[in-house]
């Protein structure tokens, strides 16, 4: 399958971490046959606008038909303010919104 017609699943990592942490399941996630993308956010030197932009730049980027976002800890609050602020600027639209968060 080519890497155009695949849906593509954009991965943001957590506060002090960076994108190596979700080599595992990005790994997972081709073998299940979605393409991928690792967004590394500088959680320490950047503020959150500079995360967001960065997402913003990748969905730009993609040429996927169907593109997902799966964040960790703070790359789960980086798609939810950049689902806030740029949902009516994207070519998308959310089908569906899933938010798992531990109690």
């Amino acid at each position: 399958m080519s890497e155009v017609t695949k849906e593509e699943i954009l991965l943001i990592h957590g506060l002090w971490m960076g994108p190596w942490v979700l080599q595992w399941l990005a790994w997972q996630l081709r073998e299940a046959g979605f393409a991928t993308q690792s967004i590394g956010i500088h959680t320490v030197g950047e503020g959150l606008a500079q995360h967001i932009e960065r997402v913003a730049e990748a969905v730009k980027n993609s040429r996927a038909p169907r593109i997902h976002l799966l964040g960790h800890s703070l790359g789960g609050v980086v798609v939810l303010r950049f689902l806030e602020l740029y949902f009516s600027d994207t070519p998308y639209m959310v089908k569906q919104f899933l938010h798992i968060t531990k109690i």
